[in-house]
């Protein structure tokens, strides 16, 4: 059965990927009942069970497009992905418990008082397991549950850290599994495959909102759709507050945001789909004729077809987002990339990441055409000029900008006198002044704000070093930070001493994603999202791999 899955895998996962789809797509428009998720979620358990750790990873990735909610007497909003990871997780430690088992059978009889140490040695292994960020990030979950101790609200608080450490677990599997090269370049094709029919799932959605019109599909999506993949509570709340709309002084147009709850979480998983396409582009191809021109025209040739379709639609769904977050946020990325040409690093490969940002701002530009285009698609004309969003970026006085303004400000000055913060999960605490010992967390969670439109729970500071800042003080930023900059030292490391320049060229990519990621984060919380957490710490499990010595991997990636 393992070779067969093994031989026949993309089959099988192009018919994962089919069935997934249209029990989710029967769900959403009403002809299935909910309940058709519990078969979604035996498809996916049953391919976890039956094939190798690695692969049940790689099927548990193609199906996080299509992780809905599972209805269910106990947990209302449980959604199908919790349950999964837990599964996979499982697996994969019942198989290393079996490994240690036959492991210890064949070593040499020992006395019994070395039989202890037999275990010891075999677990050594963990050295080579752990990534240099993985310290940090157990330190930065310490750090969050002892934050707990002193927080009003304890219970979310928890419930919140097991959100990530859920996440986690799908973490820790692929990061395990993946032992070889050959795993690591199928690995990086899943991922990108995931990314890739979000994305197409995005133009879905928004070439329906050609059809009718905008209220009555936002309140569809919202009650079918968005119910479907978030539960009731979310789907009420997108009803009247949400941020799929440009904003215009005419009739708004919807923005592109597929199946997330957000069009910021959407745009990340594009930004993640354009950097991982663009380590595809060959960097040798160009280098043969005379004239700018003809190498510019043999480069775009010798690029496989598939590769700049990829590129093509994963920029300009970036674009279409909508998210001038998103935007700004290539700035830094941007600059950094032209610091690399100035001092003459990596050129070659840089000039494919400025190829990237490039079609970005070439969708941006021709925008108004983009607009014009729609319209006459469209059965009505609306006013999405994406330009006229950019331009607001620096106005003060728009509304989105004086809300983020004044959350900021209340936060900054929140953070000054409670340095050690609320706890994590309580920024709530931070909003609401003098909460009565005897009040629930629903009851306070579920008012709604009227500064801010939204139910208390769903304000955050609107940038992630803030937020981290009032919720776990200076030592939990601190802890953060130390993630961070571990990462962007491996990301240094692989890009001046890399081997070879296809394993150079992945670590731009994985540097393209994770810096307009920490970037935009000044903006928003987009990582704490399910999905765009869940596809960046596959991104840290690339980095990971890659980190490793070559000699390990037995070939380069070229």
């Amino acid at each position: 059965m393992y070779k067969y899955i093994e031989n026949n895998f993309w089959k099988i996962a192009l018919l994962q990927t089919l069935l997934l789809l249209i029990i989710t797509g029967l769900v959403g428009v009403g002809t299935l009942p909910a309940e058709a998720g519990w078969v979604s979620f035996g498809i996916v358990s049953a391919l976890i069970l039956i094939s190798p750790i690695f692969y049940g990873a790689l099927f548990t990735i193609i199906g996080i497009p299509f992780y809905i909610i599972l209805p269910n007497p106990w947990l209302v909003e449980l959604t199908m992905w919790r349950p999964l990871f837990a599964v996979l997780f499982l697996c994969w430690f019942a198989h290393f418990i079996w490994q240690v088992i036959q492991k210890s059978k064949t070593r040499q009889p020992q006395k019994a008082t070395n039989s202890f140490k037999s275990w010891k040695v075999y677990l050594k292994q963990f050295d080579d397991w752990i990534n240099p960020w993985d310290k940090f990030i157990a330190l930065f979950l310490f750090i969050a549950l002892i934050s707990l101790v002193f927080a009003r609200f304890q219970v979310y608080g928890f419930k919140q850290l097991l959100f990530i450490v859920n996440i986690l677990l799908l973490y820790w599997v692929v990061s395990r599994a993946t032992v070889s090269t050959q795993q690591f370049l199928l690995l990086r094709k899943t991922v990108l495959g995931s990314l890739l029919v979000i994305t197409a799932l995005g133009f879905l959605q928004y070439l329906l909102t050609f059809f009718s019109e905008p209220y009555y599909f936002w309140q569809y999506w919202a009650l079918m759709i968005s119910k479907a993949y978030y539960g009731v509570p979310l789907a009420e709340v997108l009803i009247y507050s949400n941020s799929w709309f440009t904003s215009g002084t005419g009739v708004k147009a919807l923005r592109m945001f597929g199946v997330l709850q957000d069009t910021h979480a959407f745009g990340i998983l594009a930004v993640f789909a354009l950097g991982l396409s663009t380590s595809y582009l060959k960097v040798q191809s160009s280098l043969t004729a005379n004239t700018v021109w003809v190498r510019f025209k043999n480069f775009v040739v010798a690029q496989r077809k598939i590769v700049w379709l990829a590129i093509l639609l994963s920029s300009l769904a970036v674009v279409l987002s909508g998210t001038r977050g998103i935007w700004i946020g290539m700035l830094p990325v941007s600059i950094l990339c032209l610091m690399f040409l100035y001092f003459k690093l990596q050129q070659r490969n840089i000039k494919l990441l400025l190829i990237a940002q490039g079609l970005v701002v070439f969708w941006l530009v021709v925008s108004p055409l983009l607009t014009l285009t729609f319209n006459w698609v469209r059965s009505f004309d609306v006013d999405d000029s994406l330009l006229k969003r950019a331009s607001s970026i620096y106005d003060l006085s728009e509304s989105s900008n004086v809300g983020r303004l004044q959350i900021w400000q209340e936060s900054i000055s929140f953070a000054v006198q409670n340095p050690l913060g609320t706890g994590y999960g309580n920024f709530i605490t931070s909003v609401v002044d003098n909460i009565p010992p005897s009040v629930s967390f629903e009851s306070v969670a579920d008012d709604v704000n009227k500064t801010y439109n939204l139910p208390q729970k769903y304000i955050t500071a609107h940038n992630l070093y803030l937020h981290l800042l009032v919720e776990l003080g200076v030592i939990g930023l601190a802890g953060f930070a130390a993630i961070v900059i571990t990462v962007l030292g491996v990301i240094w490391r692989l890009i001046k001493y890399g081997q070879d320049s296809g394993t150079v060229l992945i670590a731009l990519s994985l540097a393209f994603s994770m810096l307009w990621l920490l970037s935009y984060g000044f903006f928003d919380l987009t990582i704490l999202n399910d999905r765009v957490l869940m596809f960046t710490v596959l991104l840290l499990t690339l980095l990971g791999f890659l980190q490793k010595p070559l000699s390990k991997q037995n070939e380069n990636l070229d």
